[in-house]
């Protein structure tokens, strides 16, 4: 069942924080009723043209709050979910991947920023003590941003699975390919390093990031190893992501996915959905709805695609398709001449819904008739505007059909640079899992259910600064978030 806001709120109330109400009349079930008459248009339903602001679940670590809260300050039961820091500030840099091991994290980090230039580590921490030490670093780590760690098996120990992007010119360019690589740390009994082997040096590599092992398998995103092309709804071109595979035990990899334009296909993932099926998730953080950043022209919001896993050896994938993950604005519309028994129908167009899945809502005006009908629309995030039709009926009559369209705009909805997913997945009420994402842009970890709707957000603002990978704690009591950020003097943390 897909999530939708209905969820979120029950997520909140638990915490008894307080929600909004809205008097839209009576909803009466949606069947089949004796034929309405059209008669002389009787203008009645205002068009409220003009752009709209999504009211997404949030709310903010600086104290500030919207939506759901109706107060300046946060309320202290809301407080126990504030980030708190498990490692902050120097000797972390650049804290990018996140892996949990048997009994530690393994986090990547690449030991440069605007004012530092040290070598990239891959750092293992307990989380329990918080002692940090680094696994690995040396001349075969360049910019080691993603990692997967591999449980042991009959065929061989645990391993760490880098994806080293190797040289990088500057942040946010492509690559030169140029020490690009997949390699494995082998592992002791102790989670420490013990023997390096490379899986894959090398072109068709040039700006590998986001990797998961499946199977016999590894999955690797590279954001920038196909040829320059172009999207028709932004300017100037780019170069085209890719996703290989290559043999865990090391070789040349294949291309899977080729049909697919990916902008910038930053992360990837195993999961698997509330119906037991496993997926491999792929994230293109612009492929959404573009953004409109001069400077960057080819930024959009954050995409997410998955893939069924038919089979894990031979790798058998199925077809790639795009998750919706919505946005909910709440719509008004002024119709002042109500009477009690009036019929409202409110048809929900361009792909929105209501929070029922549905996409017709019908009302029953009360005696007392509002002179403004409230209520809230969920919309694919990619679509560019909200559009419903409301009709009036008066004693079998249609009085006024009109159709209202508003322009979305990009204020700071949350999901718009999500770079990585946390593979594992927790139950949370009656949504059986839950992934959760950090989102960069907009300083904020979510919950996202498998199969979309609208993302619940945990937690949005200070003291994150950067959130980039997220993994669940093996109870799935907490999520460990590492921040590019979060430290001091924008050195990085684990929170």
């Amino acid at each position: 069942m897909t999530l939708r806001f209905s969820f979120v709120v029950s997520v909140f109330l638990v915490l008894s924080v307080p929600q909004l109400q809205y008097t839209f009349g009576q909803d009466i079930a949606v069947s089949p009723g004796a034929a309405v008459v059209p008669v002389e248009h009787m203008p009645m339903v205002s068009d409220r043209s003009g752009g709209c602001h999504s009211t997404e679940s949030i709310f903010r670590g600086n104290g500030s709050a919207r939506s759901v809260l109706q107060s300046d300050e946060i309320p202290q039961d809301l407080a126990r979910l504030r980030p708190k820091p498990l490692v902050t500030g120097y000797p972390l840099i650049q804290t990018k991947g996140i892996a949990r091991g048997d009994k530690f994290l393994y986090i990547a980090d690449t030991g440069k920023d605007d004012t530092h230039n040290e070598s990239a580590k891959i750092w293992k921490l307990d989380p329990v003590t918080k002692n940090l030490t680094v696994l690995y670093t040396g001349p075969l780590l360049v910019t080691g941003k993603w990692l997967y760690f591999k449980e042991a098996d009959p065929n061989g120990p645990a391993e760490v699975v880098v994806s080293d992007y190797g040289e990088e010119p500057s942040s946010r360019s492509p690559g030169t390919g140029k020490g690009a690589k997949v390699f494995a740390i082998q592992l002791d009994e102790n989670g420490d390093a013990n023997h390096t082997r490379v899986l894959f040096e090398g072109a068709p590599l040039r700006s590998p990031e986001g990797i998961v092992v499946i199977g016999d398998s590894v999955i690797l995103a590279d954001w920038a190893a196909g040829p320059n092309t172009s999207l028709p709804d932004r300017p100037g071109t780019f170069n085209a992501g890719k996703v290989f595979e290559i043999p865990l035990a090391g070789g040349s990899p294949v291309e899977r996915f080729a049909d697919h334009t990916w902008v910038t296909l930053i992360g990837t993932c195993q999961y698997a959905d509330e119906d037991g099926r496993t997926f491999l998730r792929l994230i293109d953080i612009d492929g959404g709805r573009p953004a409109g950043n001069l400077a960057l022209p080819q930024s959009g919001l954050a995409q997410f695609y998955r893939s069924e896993l038919i089979s894990t050896s031979p790798l058998i994938l199925g077809m790639l398709e795009k998750v919706t993950y919505r946005e909910e604005y709440q719509m008004e519309v002024d119709i002042p001449g109500l009477q009690e028994g009036d019929i409202v129908e409110i048809q929900a167009e361009r792909g929105g819904v209501f929070a029922n899945g549905g996409v017709l809502k019908k009302m029953s005006i009360p005696d007392q008739a509002p002179k403004t009908l409230s209520f809230h629309i969920e919309s694919d995030r990619d679509a560019p505007s909200v559009a419903f039709i409301t009709t009036v009926i008066r004693n079998q009559t249609i009085l006024d059909t009109v159709l209202t369209e508003k322009t979305k705009s990009l204020p700071d909805p949350t999901l718009q640079d999500n770079k990585h997913a946390g593979s594992a997945a927790a139950s949370l009420q009656d949504v059986p899992r839950l992934s959760a994402s950090a989102d960069g842009t907009s300083q904020s970890v979510s919950w996202i259910a498998p199969k979309g709707g609208v993302p619940v957000t945990i937690w949005q603002g200070e003291p994150l600064g950067q959130p980039m990978g997220v993994m669940y704690s093996w109870d799935a009591e907490k999520i460990w978030v590492t921040d590019q950020a979060g430290g001091s003097n924008k050195t990085a943390a684990v929170f």
